[in-house]
């Protein structure tokens, strides 16, 4: 990950730290990631499908899952033990983060078990373990990969792949707020669909800032593709990751430090100009209709009663009781709120909030080991990214920093973790980082080891 540094102190043998890359393994990631990135923006026409069990794939499970489910749990999961079992072929020999993985999993375990064990929540429980907890079990099968992919080969070919599926996304707003299709058409983006395109847009901004060419027209193509649709939660996730990408290319980045503030700068004036010119255009077709979607959707003008949250505090607060009832180890998952839906039907709902959720399903136990394991991880990947200087290892493991952050905080209101396409990008995301941090780690204290040989020999 280093190569100056480390080739410094071992210019004589650092061919035996040099690594080699696996062009399946870059191609297999690939096809994962733009699978999930398709899913993401054609759920439209798949969540018919998914509900009613139409579709073979549907049948293939008695429960309803998402392609992306069916394709890890069902296909890549008895491959990646294999793999896992086998070990690392490319890079350092290391599993450093794993743990951290596995009590996140344990604890996931448990509370099912307890969830089951309590009764009277049908498979809940199951589909919360599914939902949060399981997919990390592929952590280590991605990690194991990632030693062997050049990640900002596989981030360019996402990135161009991307752009058609952003414009997609983009112009499908477009023409439902021209009033030239509905809403509930089969082909418009889901409601989290542009979530997945904050990676991208992610990659693209990082790489701008980092290396020598701002790419001014992808920006623009991957925005116009999340901001178009003016879906709620991916607007707030645009705003959310420049905050943090501006705090972390200003205040944690230390690789050509003025070069990339001045980039910074100038990339985020262009960007803010170019938004606020064209932002009256969107929210003017079809006559305002995209200003009364968003007056509708963000204020709840068209529901009586109804707050800015859409129900979400009246739900945290019965979320902070529940933990209140039972407050060591809580009620176990599947526990869910009970609510009466306008045609009379009772359905079982989340409270929408990661954090309120973690504390009532396990407890402060469980809330207390899940924040130290997310402390943990966020210590470590920031510590890496300020010593990185490699810059085809920055930008990537910089872009995929902030898009986790961004999830994280969008589930604190929201439940963006916790959908198939979204969740299982943010774990590869996840297995990639825990790879770059233990390669700087291994190398690192190579580096420590080799000074400390070379000042014992100086000294005898």
């Amino acid at each position: 990950m280093y190569e100056q540094h480390i080739g410094d102190n071992f210019s004589d043998g650092y061919n035996e730290y040099a690594r080699s890359y696996s062009r399946k393994a870059e191609w297999f990631v690939f096809f994962v990631l733009l699978f999930a990135l398709m899913e993401a923006v054609f759920f439209g026409s798949l969540q018919g499908a998914i509900s009613e069990r139409s579709a073979w794939w549907a049948r293939l499970t008695p429960w309803k899952l998402y392609p992306t489910e069916i394709l890890f749990f069902c296909v890549i999961f008895l491959p990646s033990c294999f793999v896992v079992l086998r070990g690392r072929k490319f890079g350092y020999d290391s599993y450093r983060g794993f743990w951290l993985v596995a009590i996140f999993l344990l604890v996931g375990i448990l509370q099912a078990i307890h969830g089951w064990f309590l009764g009277g929540r049908k498979l809940l429980w199951l589909a919360d373990l599914r939902q949060f907890y399981l997919m990390s079990i592929f952590v280590p099968f991605f990690s194991v990969l990632a030693s062997g992919i050049r990640l900002s080969k596989l981030a360019d070919r996402l990135c161009n792949i991307g752009l058609f599926l952003a414009i997609y996304s983009g112009v499908s707003g477009v023409l439902v707020f021209s009033g030239l299709i509905q809403k509930d058409s089969l082909y418009y983006p889901g409601q989290w669909s542009q979530q997945t395109l904050v990676l991208l847009y992610l990659f693209v901004l990082t790489k701008s800032m980092v290396c020598h060419k701002v790419e001014k027209f992808k920006l623009l193509i991957f925005a116009f593709g999340i901001l178009a649709p003016l879906q709620k939660t991916p607007t707030a996730s645009f705003i959310v990751l420049h905050l943090i990408a501006l705090y972390m290319l200003l205040f944690v980045v230390r690789y050509k430090k003025k070069v990339v503030v001045f980039r910074t700068t100038k990339v985020f004036v262009v960007m803010g100009i170019c938004l606020v010119a064209l932002l009256p255009v969107l929210l003017g077709l079809g006559g305002g209709a995209a200003k009364r979607w968003l007056s509708k959707r963000w204020l709840k003008t068209d529901a009586i009663g109804a707050d800015l949250t859409s129900g979400r505090l009246d739900a945290w607060q019965w979320g902070i009781k529940q933990w209140e009832n039972k407050p060591l180890f809580g009620n176990g998952l599947g526990y869910r709120k009970i609510v009466v839906g306008n045609d009379g039907t009772i359905r079982p709902i989340g409270v929408h909030n990661i954090a309120v959720t973690l504390l009532y399903q396990t407890g402060l136990v469980g809330f207390m080991i899940c924040i130290s394991i997310f402390l943990v991880w966020f210590v470590r990947m920031k510590h890496c990214i300020r010593n990185c200087f490699d810059p085809d290892i920055l930008w990537p493991v910089l872009a995929m920093f902030i898009f986790c952050l961004t999830i994280i905080i969008a589930s604190l209101a929201g439940r963006s973790i916790t959908i198939p396409y979204v969740g299982f990008v943010f774990w590869i995301c996840f297995a990639f980082m825990t790879n770059a941090e233990s390669q700087y780690f291994m190398e690192s204290s190579a580096v420590i080891d080799s000074d400390s040989y070379s000042n014992t020999l100086q000294d005898n």
